[in-house]
């Protein structure tokens, strides 16, 4: 099949780059997914009410699943009122196990719960402010702009690692770990997935195709796409988030060598995972003229 010559060819060291996919809003916040209601994925909200206890207090007011392959939180609100949005990729729960989903999910409340989304919001809001000032000192807006920016930065990689030590107080600190690893190798799957999907193969959605593709990875491709992965990864101290492999090596230092326990498939929280395949296949794919998708969800709300 060509979708596995490419990962083969992903595994010899060839990357892949993800052709222009994209999508048309149907509704002011489309980009984000459909809302989840508590019917649609009764356990998924059980495991809310879990971290709500645990974690002294924190659930968001609304529950999406995205597109694509990332998991995350927004806060439109102000402080701990209005909206805080949990996103989870489609595709996450098609990689991730139940607990390696909790423990992911347990790092994004400890965002909310400790207003690190909100840092975020308020930040992008003042430096677009700084860029947008008067023209005559729009070159010091734009100098100060940027040097928010970089001190932001560190606080939010702070941030990162901050709810990573939270999640592993929540759960093992090698589920985390694992759940980030399969992070890190399905970006370029997923990109091939878009590549290689033809959306009149049999009916067939690119959630399909991408679940085939997963499931045809061993362990052995995997360890080795992983090993590959993290050698060339690049890390830039100006981010404003850690890479994977920032934070695979913090974690590393709390981890137990024995790898976590098995546990059900995360797709299995959601009631009808199909009619959720075939809705955001369909907006993944419904306007190829409009902007490319990224293939991680915006960090912040857009403007």
């Amino acid at each position: 099949m060509r979708l596995h010559r490419s990962l083969d060819r992903l595994v010899n060291g060839r990357t892949a780059v993800m052709e222009e996919s994209s999508f048309r809003s149907l509704e002011p916040d489309a980009e984000h997914g459909p809302i989840l209601d508590p019917a649609d994925a009764p356990l998924l909200f059980k495991l809310l009410d879990h971290l709500d206890r645990k974690m002294g207090g924190v659930r968001p007011t609304e529950v999406r699943v995205g597109m694509l392959p990332a998991c995350g939180v927004l806060d439109l609100g102000n402080g701990r009122k209005g909206r805080q949005i949990l996103i989870i990729g489609l595709p996450c729960f098609q990689i991730w196990t139940v607990d390696e989903l909790s423990a992911v999910i347990a790092h994004e409340m400890a965002h909310l719960k400790l207003l690190d989304a909100v840092f975020t919001r308020e930040v992008v809001h003042i430096c677009a402010r700084l860029r947008e000032s008067n023209p005559h000192r729009r070159p010091w807006g734009r100098f100060f702009g940027r040097w928010v920016g970089t001190m932001a930065a560190r606080i939010c990689r702070g941030m990162e690692f901050r709810a990573d030590r939270w999640s592993a107080l929540c759960f093992r600190p090698e589920t985390l770990s694992r759940a980030l690893e399969k992070l890190l190798v399905v970006e370029p799957i997923f990109q091939l997935v878009l590549e290689n999907f033809d959306d009149e193969w049999n009916g067939d959605t690119v959630y399909d195709h991408f679940a085939r593709a997963w499931d045809g990875i061993g362990e052995d491709k995997f360890a080795d796409l992983r090993r590959k992965l993290i050698a060339k990864a690049e890390v830039d101290p100006l981010d404003p988030h850690p890479s994977l492999v920032d934070r695979l090596n913090r974690l590393a230092k709390s981890r137990k060598d024995q790898p976590p326990p098995d546990s059900a498939k995360a797709v299995r929280l959601l009631t009808n995972p199909d009619q959720l395949k075939k809705m955001l296949s369909n907006r993944l794919f419904g306007a190829r003229s409009a902007a490319a998708a990224s293939v991680f969800f915006p960090a912040t709300e857009n403007d």
